[in-house]
């Protein structure tokens, strides 16, 4: 809204009350004004945590005590047993779930030392629990152990890479 004063046309009385309105006007730009300066100062300003005096007064018992120690008549000893890792075998997957056997072998099947044939003597099998989407399955890790019979050495094929030694979670359970 929009007025116009021409002095030949308007009388004072109308301008008076136009001089009111803009006094108003002005007034309540101020108001407003003020308002956003408190409510930005409420939003972004420091926030100032204030502590009444019975508060600061709270820890001196503490502070009195730690400085003039009383002698106790009987001391009582606490002692405290040292923590104790538990160890033991991890607990087994559930056998209900589908296995996914990978078999490590070695490509030489050759004693190193002397060229003797190596015997299958057993399997080293570590299971880690794997889940692709809407899937979880065990992957079971066979590594072959030969031994040489004639100088009696043993020789096992490497383990993969893992990405937590000795977990039962695979890279697919970690991502």
């Amino acid at each position: 809204m929009f007025y116009y004063l021409s002095m030949s046309s308007e009388s004072p009385s109308e301008i008076e009350k136009l001089k009111e309105l803009l006094r108003k006007k002005d007034e309540q730009i101020q108001g407003l004004t003020d308002l956003v300066a408190l409510l930005r100062r409420k939003q972004f300003g420091k926030s100032s945590e204030q502590v009444s005096s019975e508060q600061l007064g709270m820890f001196d018992e503490v502070e009195s005590e730690a400085l003039n120690p009383e002698p106790l008549e009987d001391e009582e000893v606490i002692t405290v047993p040292e923590h104790q890792r538990k160890r033991g075998k991890r607990l087994k997957l559930p056998p209900h779930l589908p296995r996914v056997e990978v078999i490590i072998d070695l490509e030489n099947k050759f004693c190193p030392k002397d060229g003797e044939e190596l015997k299958c003597i057993g399997e080293e099998v570590s299971e880690k629990l794997e889940i692709i989407p809407a899937k979880v399955r065990v992957v079971r890790t066979i590594k072959k152990k030969y031994a040489c019979s004639a100088c009696e050495s043993l020789t096992t094929a490497p383990s993969p890479e893992e990405m937590i030694p000795k977990s039962n979670a695979s890279a697919s359970v970690l991502a």
